[in-house]
């Protein structure tokens, strides 16, 4: 990754931006890039020739990929670079998950005895779901797509979410590297469980029918993603329905009574004796 890095920071000091406009910048590129359905990328503001430089990056981060899978299941590339460019105080340190410790998390926690998917995942079908709701990089959902995969020799349903939007870009190319079928939404799982403000879906190029070609799609749709429409779902079961207001019945209207008729008291009858 250290070519990369010096690539990084060479295209800061030629354009005069800062590192965080030139990281995601790259991320923007590459996820426009493999994004199927061609949709310009929202506020993108580099020239020509700044461009090439991404697509020069791109190329670099493609040839490491290939060469640190060769001797290993998985690598984050991203996180690595990210702490590397950010070690010197830019203002957003983070310090992520050593992989050693990543695989041996997942050594304890991926079953083997889920039984069969019943969770739809939208256009991939029925599968069993790992998620992780502050995935950062998604070391921990490389790790254990990977453990899944050769335990029950198919893929799961990747779910990854972070409030960073960063982060998600990151998991979003990460996941689409290592052939991850599922989806990074960028969002507060706490208080906004069921918004989208950027969401990744990831390798739906890949099946049904198994194609070399990965693909990213963007979407802010809610109802596209398994994690929001499941909460979208759960919140429609616990919203008590509006008790429909009856109408009072109206007072019955008292009888009238009957008039009393005044009764005569009878003459009494006369007798002739003669």
């Amino acid at each position: 990754m250290k070519k990369l890095e010096e690539m990084m920071w060479a295209f800061e000091t030629r354009y005069s931006v800062d590192i965080t406009t030139a990281f995601n910048g790259l991320l923007d590129y590459i996820i426009g890039y493999f994004d199927p359905t061609g949709q310009p990328i929202e506020g993108w503001r580099f020239n020509k020739e700044q461009n090439a430089e991404f697509h020069a990056m791109m190329c670099e981060y493609m040839q490491t990929m290939d060469r640190m899978l060769q001797s290993r299941e998985w690598f984050d590339a991203w996180g690595d670079l990210f702490m590397c460019l950010y070690a010197n105080g830019a203002g957003k340190e983070q310090f992520f998950t050593p992989m050693s410790l990543v695989d041996l998390m997942t050594q304890v926690c991926v079953r083997n005895d889920l039984g069969e998917p019943t969770l739809r995942c939208g256009g991939f079908g029925k599968r069993h779901a790992i998620s992780d709701p502050a995935c950062g990089s998604s070391r921990n959902l490389l790790a254990a797509h990977l453990a899944y995969q050769k335990q029950y020799n198919r893929n799961a349903y990747i779910s990854g979410e972070d409030l960073d939007s960063t982060c998600c870009k990151m998991s979003a190319v990460n996941m689409m590297m290592h052939g991850c079928f599922g989806e990074v939404v960028c969002h507060n799982t706490l208080s906004e469980p069921d918004i989208v403000r950027a969401g990744y879906i990831i390798n739906e190029t890949m099946y049904p029918f198994p194609t070399p070609v990965p693909s990213i799609r963007r979407s802010t749709n809610p109802n596209e993603f398994v994690c929001t429409s499941a909460m979208l779902e759960l919140k429609k079961q616990h919203e008590k329905p509006k008790e429909e207001i009856k109408p009072k019945p109206k007072a019955a209207e008292p009888k009238a009574e009957a008039p009393i008729e005044e009764t005569k008291p009878k003459q009494p009858q006369q007798l002739t004796l003669w």
